[in-house]
């Protein structure tokens, strides 16, 4: 097994990752993160809007 530690130390963080192809798997997972909380925060707006639309009428 590949000690990360010993491969960090001898090169650069960003070659490892570009040289593994490692940066795409990040990219990736950082990427679905920003677009669940997106998603997220447009579901919360639109329960908010129904929320103070009903108030609004009552």
């Amino acid at each position: 097994m590949i000690n990360l530690q010993s491969l960090l130390q001898t090169q650069n963080t960003d070659k490892f990752l570009f040289a593994s192809d490692k940066i795409y798997t990040v990219l990736s997972v950082v990427l679905i993160i920003w677009v669940g909380i997106v998603i997220k925060l447009f579901l919360l707006e639109k329960k908010i809007k129904e929320l103070e639309d009903k108030d609004k009428n009552q």
